[in-house]
């Protein structure tokens, strides 16, 4: 069982960024399979961030407009026809390029992956916005019900995408049997360095804590 969730970031860039700019935009990225969660969550931190008076963008990047509640009081940029992670990689470096540059400066950009995104093709394109961003954070959700009913062996996309994550959050952990949960949760803890691996009900507390926002 694990209770508290130690964050690792993919990369602390300031020190590599373009000389005479000054970054502080955060890039935290949300992937997993489609009806886990990521938007309620990213409405929630990105609503959460705003009331305490901080400039924060949505990226979209999925089916689909953001229509969750809540999402029409913040900054949502709509990116579709491709996925970010590949094909629109280059549309991202010349967004956050630009964004990076604004005043009042931006201070979160939180981008939510297609629901197939390729997190090995998404750790490559992560890796070359050092010039945009001083820090990326890679956050993957998966269903506990579903890892339960699925079992053992998981589909090769949900392995990686939780070897991949800087966090991971098992979300619905209440919602399934605790002893087959934690077969495959040990399962895939053989696969990613368990201070990746988290629990909660409801992701964005937890997220907020890990990365002490």
């Amino acid at each position: 069982m694990h209770a508290s969730l130690t964050l690792t970031a993919h990369n602390v860039l300031i020190a590599r960024a373009p000389a005479g700019i000054i970054l502080l935009v955060k890039l935290i990225t949300f992937i997993g399979y489609s009806r886990v969660g990521k938007s309620s969550a990213i409405v929630a931190l990105a609503t959460a961030l705003q009331q305490e008076g901080r400039r924060v963008r949505i990226l979209h990047n999925g089916p689909g407009r953001l229509t969750t509640s809540g999402a029409e009081a913040l900054d949502v940029v709509e990116i579709h026809g491709g996925c970010v992670c590949c094909d629109l990689a280059m549309g991202l470096f010349a967004r956050l390029k630009k964004w990076a540059q604004e005043q009042p400066p931006l201070d979160v950009v939180i981008l939510e992956g297609s629901p197939v995104a390729s997190p090995d093709a998404l750790q490559i394109t992560l890796a070359q916005l050092y010039g945009w961003v001083n820090q990326t954070y890679l956050v993957t959700m998966t269903d506990a019900e579903r890892m339960a009913r699925v079992g053992r062996p998981l589909d090769y996309l949900t392995e990686r995408q939780v070897a991949s994550a800087d966090l991971w959050f098992v979300v619905n952990a209440d919602r399934t049997d605790p002893a087959r949960l934690d077969e495959v949760i040990a399962a895939l803890e053989a696969r990613a360095a368990p201070q990746k691996i988290g629990r909660a009900v409801e992701a964005m507390p937890a997220l907020r804590s890990a990365m002490q926002m």
